[in-house]
């Protein structure tokens, strides 16, 4: 009988720069040991009663010039997480996820909200946490933000933008079909939701390169509804900044053809081939559509629109029923959709886009000039 050791028989290199990643396929979770302390002590594991575990895809991991990895390791102390790169991520660059977790938990239900003429008591700590931020921000990325000659009181006032348009007298008057087409209210995930992509839409590609993404998944877990979870808000922030800065200072859907093209916001969608057709997700179809509206709102904190603000949701709204109905009339199938659209433009001279959002730009003070 012959006998080896654990570190042998995996071909475990004793060394302490050396780092080996495995997977538990009985919980799906992945684990991260040292590879001198493999080659010396084993693989140790506890085990509950008619428990089992097995360890399989081990790979080697060479740490980096930060020791990243060592630290991770050290952080983990042989406990299994959903994702490694995840949390060497949050290992990375923890103060600036720090900082991104402590405005998102600044900003709650009543925020911005200012319905009546109360003032957010949560205000100023929204607004000094965003500023940590930003500041955390332009240092990682060696750059400087295009908003960093604004107000200090800018993203508490745009989440007060969005909220008081969301309740203003014409909204509420206007017809139940029109009202139903956008939210009430804001809720705390809602303001998350407006105050990450506001503090993202200039730096979109930070969501995942700092592991901000996972940040905002396990906020948003915590308050599911039944469309989305903290997953599925994420792919909608995604799907939001990938439409860009620009879709506030555009019309609301002149770029919906363009938009529905962009990989982030099909992904959203949930765009799917069956029996050779292209079809989307009715509800989630609906919710982008709604937060294409929602974050233009944020454009209005200092400038309200031309025909006021009342009337301008009540306007978008329209725009949202309009559109939910030809998606409805496509049967949800993509390429019907758009032939539908591109039809609506053309014979809708003088009618809807006339009087809609689609053909009125809202015009938007440069950032340099907004003090």
């Amino acid at each position: 009988m012959q006998r080896t050791t654990l570190g042998e028989a995996l071909g475990i290199t004793a060394a302490d720069d050396l780092y080996y990643a495995f997977r538990d396929i009985s919980t799906g979770l992945e684990y991260l040991r040292n590879g001198a302390e493999l080659s010396e002590k084993g693989l140790y594991a506890e085990l509950g009663e008619y428990e089992f575990s097995v360890f399989m895809d081990f790979r080697e991991i060479q740490d980096d010039a930060e020791g990243t990895w060592s630290m991770l390791c050290g952080t983990l102390d042989g406990n299994g997480v959903e994702n490694l790169e995840d949390e060497r991520l949050q290992v990375l660059y923890k103060p600036l996820n720090k900082a991104f977790r402590d405005v998102l938990e600044n900003v709650s239900a009543e925020s911005g909200a200012a319905v009546g003429g109360a003032v957010p008591v949560d205000e100023d700590m929204i607004d000094k946490t965003a500023d940590v931020f930003e500041k955390l921000l332009i240092k990682q990325k060696k750059t400087v933000l295009k908003r960093s000659s604004v107000s200090k009181k800018w993203l508490s006032q745009s989440l007060k933008s969005v909220a008081q348009a969301l309740v203003s007298p014409s909204k509420i008057k206007s017809d139940a079909g029109v009202s139903s087409a956008l939210p009430a209210e804001m809720g705390k995930v809602e303001n998350q939701l407006i105050a990450a992509w506001l503090l993202l839409q200039e730096e979109p590609h930070a969501l995942t390169l700092y592991g901000l993404d996972y940040t905002f998944r396990k906020l948003t877990e915590q308050n599911p509804e039944y469309l989305l979870s903290g997953a599925g808000y994420v792919q909608l922030l995604q799907a939001l900044l990938a439409a860009g800065a620009d879709t506030v200072a555009q019309p609301v859907f002149a770029p919906l053809e363009k938009i529905l093209a962009l990989p982030a916001c099909q992904e959203f969608i949930l765009v799917h081939e069956s029996e050779g057709q292209e079809w989307f997700h009715k509800e989630r179809f609906e919710l982008l559509l709604q937060w294409l509206v929602m974050i233009r709102l944020t454009a209005f904190a200092e400038e309200p629109p031309a025909v006021g603000l009342g009337k301008w949701v009540q306007i978008a709204a329209s725009d949202v029923q309009h559109f939910t109905e030809l998606a409805a009339h496509s049967g949800y199938r993509l390429d019907l959709f758009l032939r539908l659209l591109r039809s609506a433009e053309k014979s809708a001279e003088g009618t809807l886009s006339a009087v809609s959002v689609v053909n009125r730009p809202v015009k938007v003070k440069s950032s340099k000039a907004r003090n």
